[in-house]
């Protein structure tokens, strides 16, 4: 498995926190996967509309699912997201940089668990 940037969620960083178990990979890439569409879905709606409840729910579930596979950076910029939530910062919560560069960290990981699901 392929070398990364430092931080950067690789299929390396996924087998130092899970283990290299292949079907136990392939199970958390597609759990991680699968809720990937509807969590965004409902990240981006709370973010349309400040809704800093929404927010702080949806990043925290995103920073639990991130940390769990080893993707830090994607869990930092959930956690950042999260904790604007918590503290009601209206601008932080509209900030639509913000949530674009929290998508292309998700897009990413994506890509790698994509990668590791067996073809078929």
């Amino acid at each position: 498995m392929g070398e990364s940037i430092e931080g950067e969620f690789s299929a390396t960083a996924l087998t130092a926190t899970i283990g290299d178990d292949a079907e136990l990979i392939a199970s958390v890439a597609g759990a991680f996967l699968h809720v990937r569409d509807d969590l965004r879905a409902r990240l981006k709606g709370a973010v349309a509309v400040a809704d800093a409840d929404a927010v702080t729910h949806a990043a925290h579930e995103l920073k639990g699912m991130a940390g769990m596979i080893g993707a830090s950076r994607l869990a930092q910029a959930a956690k950042a997201l999260e904790m604007a939530g918590r503290a009601g910062d209206r601008a932080a919560l509209t900030d639509t940089e913000r949530l674009a560069r929290l998508e292309v960290e998700w897009d990413r990981v994506a890509r790698v668990l994509q990668s590791l699901l067996p073809s078929g």
